[in-house]
């Protein structure tokens, strides 16, 4: 019986794939190829733009180790879920272990510089009118996250936020792992260059200079054997240095029904900095009507005055949440009087300044909420 090769079958799977996404759901994802100089040879990546091609921010999906460009696309439901943000998303090839970065001992290994010198420009020179390539996010999980994570703070001038799921943030941490994740192959023994090793480890790259203004989310498995201790040590470092900086712990492993289950977390946060205009409904909140609150100015930056009026004596606590629907500021007005009332917010005072982005303020009165849409633009 004649056999069907294992790269035909690839091939058929991927062009159905392609063809059923691109039917199935708003946007359009388009399967590229160039040539790279730093890699010498054709290398593909997908993009996804949404329907209406407007001047989009882009967002880099970065997949993890012995993935490539498709897996993020055959493996998960994110062009299901991206239909909702106004994000253009490109899944470049990071080959099955370069972990996204240049090795110092294998010169056909320097996707680093393939990533920054060769596909960001490729992308601004070949959708000049769909993409703003002055918007730039990453996000990747486990290698992915690790690369996401690492080219924000090596490239900070270039990139405004990244995210991460499951990433391997401390390299040092997985001696190990060395072999299995060819990190040998790329930047020797952890031994005898050590250096290396630190200077590619986002835990070693993070500090308080590199990360003013810029935005990072990370999360992680509680069941993840992998990445759980670097995750604890990365949200340790940013706590210190008293940086902006969300990080979650979730149940679940280290695997696609982790990764599918919060990436919507991840475009969330993405949107709100990346393209702050469009507000996403915070899951779980009311939608009662905000008649007795006003806010000025909208957007705001280092002031926001919140006026609002009480009928009668009532208990009143103001909050803020995030896109994600996580407490970013609470105060505790107490029992006030009726009557027309002042209050004026001032972030930048707050212990963790938050990103500019759209937040929802909620003014609890009694038993009562009252919710106001608000965007935040630090200067």
């Amino acid at each position: 019986m004649q056999t069907i090769d294992k790269n035909i079958l690839k091939f058929i799977w991927t062009l159905f794939l392609f063809l059923w996404i691109s039917c199935a759901f708003a946007g359009e994802l388009r399967l590229l190829e160039h040539f790279s100089h730093f890699l010498n040879k054709n290398i593909k990546f997908y993009i996804y733009l949404p329907e209406d091609y407007g001047n989009y921010p882009v967002l880099f999906v970065l997949h993890g180790a012995g993935g490539d460009y498709d897996d993020w696309i055959s493996n998960s439901n994110i062009i299901s879920e991206a239909k909702s943000y106004n994000l253009a998303l490109v899944f470049p090839d990071g080959d099955k272990y370069s972990w996204y970065l240049d090795s110092p001992i294998d010169s056909s290994k320097q996707y680093e510089s393939y990533f920054i010198n060769e596909l960001i420009p490729f992308i601004k020179e070949r959708f000049p009118t769909n993409v703003d390539i002055s918007r730039l996010g990453l996000t990747g999980l486990s290698m992915g996250g690790h690369g996401a994570i690492t080219l924000l703070l090596k490239y900070p001038e270039m990139f405004i936020c990244a995210s991460s799921m499951s990433g391997i943030l401390d390299l040092t941490n997985h001696p190990a792992m060395a072999e299995p994740w060819k990190l040998c192959q790329l930047l020797g023994t952890s031994v005898g260059n050590i250096e290396a090793w630190r200077s590619n480890s986002a835990v070693h790259l993070v500090t308080d200079n590199v990360l003013q203004n810029k935005f990072i989310f990370t999360d992680c498995g509680l069941e993840d054997v992998y990445a759980l201790e670097d995750n604890r040590k990365f949200e340790a470092i940013c706590d210190s240095l008293n940086l902006c900086h969300i990080y979650k712990e979730n149940s679940g492993g280290h695997n696609w029904t982790y990764w599918n289950k919060h990436i919507t977390d991840h475009l969330m946060f993405h949107q709100s900095i990346l393209s702050p205009k469009v507000y996403v409904n915070i899951p779980q909140m009311n939608d009662e009507s905000p008649a007795v609150v006003r806010y000025f100015p909208n957007p705001f930056s280092e002031t926001l005055d919140v006026e609002f009026t009480l009928f009668n004596e009532q208990n009143v606590t103001l909050g803020i949440y995030n896109i994600l629907g996580q407490k970013i500021f609470t105060q505790t007005l107490g029992l006030l009087s009726r009557g027309s009332k002042r209050l004026q917010l001032r972030p930048l005072e707050w212990h963790i300044p938050p990103p500019a982005g759209t937040y929802l303020l909620i003014l609890y009165v009694g038993e009562n909420s009252y919710n106001a849409k608000i965007t935040y633009q630090p200067r």
